[in-house]
C-alpha cells in the first residue's frame, strides 16, 4: 500500500518520542534519569518523550548493548508499579510490549495480564498498547491475522484494542 506523506505535526511528535529513546541511550538505560530529562521539556511535550523512554525500556531486553535494569521477570508491571502517577499512562501502554515479549505474543495471556491492573484507566492503556502492536503483526503475519487479535479481548475491551490498533495501522499504511 502507498504510504501517506507525514505531516509536520507527526514529524514533530516522532521527534519528541525519539528524545525519549535518545535519553535512554545516553543514560545507559537509566529510566528515571531519562524521564527526568523528558521532564525538562515544556509540559505539553513531556508525555511524548516519556513514551520513547518507556518504549526503549520495554524493548531493551532484546538489546544486548544496552539492557535495562528497569524490568523484572517476577513483576511484569515493573516499573509502572513504582512510578509517579503522571507517568502511568505511557508506562502501561508500552509495558504491553514487554508482556507480548515474555508471553511470546500470547494475546489471550496479555489481555488477561492487562486485566490484572486494578486501575481501569491504566488497564485500558495496557490494552491500547497491545492493540498498537498490531501494525507489526499485520506487517509480519498479514492484516487478516492482525484483524482477529482484538476479538480475543473480552467485553468492551475489544473496542479498546481496536482503538489502539487504528493509529498504528494508519501511521504504517495511511493514505487514501
Amino acid at each position: 500500500p502507498k504510504k501517506a506523506q507525514k505531516s509536520q505535526n507527526q514529524i514533530f511528535t516522532e521527534c519528541l518520542h525519539g528524545f525519549g529513546h535518545a535519553f535512554m541511550f545516553i543514560t545507559e538505560s537509566d529510566l528515571p534519569k531519562s524521564l527526568a530529562y523528558c521532564d525538562r521539556l515544556d509540559p505539553i511535550y513531556e508525555e511524548r518523550c516519556w513514551g520513547g523512554a518507556f518504549m526503549e525500556n520495554s524493548t531493551s531486553s532484546t538489546n544486548i548493548d544496552h539492557p535495562t535494569q528497569w524490568l523484572k521477570t517476577d513483576d511484569k508491571f515493573y516499573p509502572c508499579t513504582i512510578l509517579d502517577s503522571r507517568y502511568l499512562k505511557q508506562c502501561y501502554f508500552y509495558q504491553a510490549n514487554y508482556l507480548l515479549k515474555i508471553t511470546n505474543r500470547d494475546w489471550k495471556r496479555v489481555f488477561a495480564d492487562c486485566g490484572e491492573i486494578k486501575d481501569l484507566g491504566q488497564h485500558d492503556y495496557c490494552i491500547l498498547g497491545a492493540g498498537a502492536q498490531l501494525a507489526s503483526v499485520s506487517n509480519e503475519q498479514g492484516v487478516t491475522t492482525a484483524a482477529n487479535v482484538c476479538a480475543i479481548a473480552k467485553d468492551n475491551y475489544t473496542y479498546v484494542c481496536i482503538e489502539g490498533a487504528i493509529p498504528s495501522l494508519f501511521a504504517r499504511y495511511g493514505g487514501d
